[in-house]
């Protein structure tokens, strides 16, 4: 497994000669340098865009489905499908509500009472 050591240093300042440990890293549409130096400081190395043999593919968006059903048994990334069913708010208190409905308000009572503008305006 692997340990991550913080990257302590300010983000002005890229790490120097980190070592390498022949682990790849991919940006998809994203580029944090935050990410990029920790990366970077724990022997990660960035990988082009037609190699194949990464272990963490960050992206700043939702990834396509190929995307997941072509994964390695080692290759991890920042997104799960449908995600954002949870992190938008309309979206998580649609869940919620629908979930009200079939199962009784009782057991989903943890969300405090919302409204989908102008949708439910009444």
């Amino acid at each position: 497994f692997l340990q991550f050591q913080p990257y302590q240093n300010p983000l002005t300042l890229r790490p120097c000669n980190p070592p390498n440990y022949g682990y790849f890293f991919k940006f998809n549409n994203a580029d944090t340098k935050l990410v990029r130096y920790t990366l970077e400081e724990n022997g990660f190395r960035e990988c082009h865009n037609s190699n194949h043999d990464w272990l963490l593919l960050w992206s700043s968006c939702n990834l396509k489905m190929q995307v997941y059903q072509f994964l390695t048994r080692n290759q991890k990334v920042n997104h799960f499908p449908k995600s954002y069913e949870m992190t938008r708010k309309d979206n998580l208190y649609r869940n919620v509500a629908r979930m009200q409905s079939l199962h009784g308000h009782r057991h989903f009572d943890f969300l405090p009472e919302s409204y989908l503008l102008p949708s439910e305006m009444n």
